[in-house]
Formats: C-alpha cells, sequence, structure tokens
C-alpha cells in the first residue's frame, strides 16, 4: 500500500505557493474542475487537463431521463454522482418544461454546482466524494408512511454501490441511465504536455484504468497520487507505483497530499 499523507492542519498552505514548478495532470475536462483547477493554480501549480472521456447518449436515447422527469412528484429524493448526470437531468427537465425537483443530494462540489447554478437547492452533498461517501451521510428511510422513493439518474457504467446502500437503508430506488460515456482521443499536443507533466492526482479507480488505456502506464509522471484504498489497488494492478495515498479521501485530500510529498523533496 502506498503511505498516507500527513492531515490538512500540517500543510503549508500559508507559505506561498508550495506547487510551484510542478506540472500536475488531473483526468477531467477543464469545465468539470474548476475548483480543483482553481485551487492547484492558486498554490503555484500548472495544470494540465486530460479529459479520458466525453459523456455520449445511452443506449436508450434518453427516453428513461425523459420519462422520469415527468414522475418527480413520486419520488422523495433524486441524487445524482456527477455533472453530466446533473446535466442531463436540466436538459430533460427543460425540455419537458418541468420546473421543481425532488429533494437533491449530491456527490461532490462540481455535481452540485450544477443544479446550484441552475437555480436548484440542494439538500445533501457529501462531505466525501464518494457514492459510500453520500450513503453514509444519507438519512435512513422514514417509517411513517411519507415517500421512501429515491431517482437515480447515473453513468451506464457506474456500480451499483449508491443503489445497494440507499436500499440497505429502506428505500425503493429507480435506477435510470442518465448517460453513457466513450472514450476521448488524445492529441499529440496532449500527449506533449503529458510528458512534460511532474505529477497526477489520479481521483478514481476507474480513472486509472482509463489513463493506462488511453495514454499508457509509461506515461505516468514521477509523482502520482491516489484519492484512496480502491485507487490504490487499481494502480498497483496496473503496475504503476503511487506516491502516497490522501488521508482525506476527496479532492482536497489528493492536492493536501500533493503538497505533503512535494515539501519533503530536496530542492
Amino acid at each position: 500500500m502506498a503511505p498516507n499523507a500527513t492531515s490538512s492542519s500540517s500543510m503549508p498552505f500559508s507559505q506561498g505557493q508550495p506547487l510551484v514548478g510542478q506540472n500536475v495532470i488531473i483526468c477531467r475536462a477543464a469545465a468539470d474542475a474548476a475548483p480543483m483547477i482553481s485551487r492547484l493554480t492558486g498554490l503555484g501549480a500548472n495544470v494540465i487537463s486530460v479529459p479520458l472521456i466525453e459523456p455520449i447518449a445511452p443506449p436508450d436515447g434518453g427516453e428513461a431521463i425523459r420519462t422520469s422527469v415527468l414522475e418527480f412528484a413520486n419520488y422523495d429524493w433524486m441524487v445524482t454522482t456527477s455533472a453530466n448526470g446533473s446535466r442531463s437531468i436540466l436538459e430533460a427537465m427543460q425540455n419537458a418544461g418541468v420546473e421543481s425537483t425532488p429533494k437533491l443530494a449530491c456527490v461532490g462540489s462540481v455535481t452540485a454546482k450544477v443544479f446550484a447554478d441552475a437555480g436548484f437547492v440542494v439538500s445533501l452533498q457529501a462531505s466525501v466524494s464518494s457514492a459510500a461517501g453520500l450513503v453514509a451521510q444519507f438519512p435512513d428511510a422514514p417509517t411513517d408512511g411519507q415517500k421512501r422513493r429515491v431517482l437515480a439518474p447515473l453513468a451506464c457504467l457506474a456500480s451499483d454501490q449508491l443503489e445497494t446502500g440507499l436500499r440497505a437503508k429502506g428505500y425503493d430506488v429507480d435506477r435510470v441511465d442518465a448517460y453513457d460515456t466513450a472514450p476521448t482521443v488524445v492529441d499529440r499536443n496532449k500527449r506533449d504536455d503529458i510528458s512534460a507533466a511532474t505529477s497526477i492526482l489520479f481521483t478514481s479507480s476507474s480513472t486509472v484504468d482509463r489513463f493506462v488505456t488511453i495514454v499508457g502506464s509509461g506515461q505516468v509522471p514521477p509523482i502520482a497520487i491516489s484519492i484512496g484504498p480502491k485507487t490504490t489497488e487499481t494502480m498497483i494492478r496496473r503496475n504503476i507505483r503511487p506516491t502516497i495515498e490522501a488521508t482525506n479521501h476527496n479532492q482536497e485530500g489528493v492536492i493536501e497530499a500533493l503538497c505533503h510529498v512535494v515539501s519533503t523533496m530536496d530542492r
């Protein structure tokens, strides 16, 4: 296993820009990672955005999403785990003239921001940006006859961890395919940027698999940060040596871990 970063309380964030000179790869489109990019650049890093997937319509052409927004009144909650899923819902709502939603629960600030920017209140945002984190914070289902139904518009390839966890808490969960994904093409200019990178932040197990498949394990920079245990396991399986595993398993945690590594390097 990779060593863990120290806690955020020991990070020298107030001491200038600790990431000056670091060319940091994040495996997401810039539009979906604005808070993370802002945080990294504020710490002095040069950020290289390498999106590995692009959203496409689900196999049913979006029919399930279009139907589900017309049935919002039947649900107590709607949970989304990605910005793409949130956008798919909002597009279907706009096309159908639907102006209100069930209570909203989101994984991550970027996912929640899509709804917030459209004027909707997010009732629950997971402090740990994962399906498990959202399930852990989700209230138990009511037992007094109130609605217990949850709508879960997810990516076609998303795991069943979220719906399984919510069912264990007593909810009836209806999963619908919000979108599918297709691999992106990394062009020569982007590959040149990758070759110049000094570090990479792996924020999910699937990101590791996609990076190796599309770019290659030989292109992983010297510093490779893992967001948590599952991501670390995948890195090892893919013959990538994790430099460190974040103590806090969220985006801020991987940034803290990178700062910790850089602070201990010989200068």
